[in-house]
């Protein structure tokens, strides 16, 4: 049996680091995916093999040994919980986001004995903001339940990919896996029924400013640490957020404009948007028909962010050349996470 599930990436509108506090935010898939391929032989022995291939490694586990390594991975998320360590030391290579997977699913569903062959490509802007993790997790847990025979299993799948995503950015919002999962432009707010927009397609451009030098979980706690719940400032993410939200509903380009220049002036208001980019939007912003903003975590330190959200009738390449920046068109899609076999 083999299988091949594709996740695509996500880009935040509205509502980074507020969504964690309870406020709406907004959503969308874009055409950037992450493909994980399935291959299993049953076996009365249990054997995984796991290729990364952005990452150029493979790995070979029998059952105990990968158990192992994934229990490991569990007792320092319990010192990060005790705030023994920090939650950069709970994963510390890209295999183990895989394992904490396995673990979980066989927690939850048993995986079947045999050979298990998994191969992973993400796109070629990983760690970006773009729900990267999300993006590997929810691919190889939809390939798992497909692979196990389990159909109804849409809600217990995000469930899972909360649990495990906050091994890797401490404590998740359950914004990526959510818009991964369903695909389309959504209004995210917890603990409330996730609504779907109508997907416009409009003229945008993704900038990459490089990775960021704090990771997603760095930065939202380093954010928690300085505005707490009751800080007023995510009274003000929620009010950008029902106006993009608005602006997008009338497909008024104006109001969107102004609504996602006030979003990035709050992420900067917040700390996550380091001095180089801010100035680099600033210099877009001297016209009026572009708009921009970071549209990931950000960073609390260094000279990257992430990606750069750019709402603009044509590319801005030239600028970006001119700071060192690559820009690539967006490109929206409408559906989710993709899984099917191969024949």
């Amino acid at each position: 049996m083999k299988l091949t599930c594709q996740a695509p990436a996500k880009i935040i509108l509205s509502g980074e680091h507020s969504v964690i506090y309870g406020s709406p935010g907004l959503s969308m898939t874009i055409d950037l995916p992450t493909e994980c391929t399935i291959e299993f032989i049953p076996n009365k022995t249990s054997f995984i093999e796991i290729e990364l291939i952005n990452y150029q490694q493979k790995h070979a586990f029998p059952f105990k040994t990968w158990q192992k390594l994934a229990l490991n991975i569990e007792i320092r998320f319990q010192l990060y919980l005790q705030n023994i360590n920090a939650i950069q030391t709970v994963l510390h290579h890209p295999i183990d986001l895989i394992l904490v997977t396995l673990q979980h699913f066989h927690q939850a569903i048993g995986l079947k004995h045999g050979h298990w062959s998994i191969k992973i490509k993400s796109h070629h802007l990983p760690s970006r903001g773009l729900g990267s993790s999300a993006a590997v997790i929810l691919s190889l847990l939809s390939g798992l339940y497909k692979a196990h025979n389990c159909t109804a299993y849409q809600d217990q799948m995000l469930a899972l990919s909360l649990l495990i995503e906050s091994r890797q950015h401490g404590k998740s919002s359950g914004i990526d896996p959510t818009t991964i999962l369903l695909g389309g432009l959504l209004r995210y707010q917890k603990q409330k029924k996730t609504l779907k927009l109508k997907t416009n397609h409009f003229q945008a451009w993704l900038i990459d400013t490089g990775i960021p030098t704090s990771s997603t979980g760095t930065s939202v706690e380093g954010v928690q640490n300085a505005f707490k719940h009751e800080h007023s400032i995510w009274s003000k993410f929620n009010t950008v957020t029902n106006n993009i939200e608005s602006a997008w509903r009338q497909e008024n380009s104006n109001k969107l404009r102004a609504a996602i220049r006030s979003n990035q002036n709050l992420l900067e208001h917040i700390g996550v948007v380091p001095k180089k980019v801010a100035d680099f939007i600033k210099v877009l912003h001297q016209s009026s028909d572009i708009a921009a903003k970071v549209c990931g975590a950000g960073s609390i330190s260094g000279d990257s962010a992430g990606i750069i959200l750019c709402l603009s009738p044509s590319s801005p390449a030239k600028l970006c050349e001119k700071h060192g920046y690559q820009v690539f068109p967006l490109k929206l899609q409408d559906h989710g996470i993709t899984c099917e076999l191969d024949n």
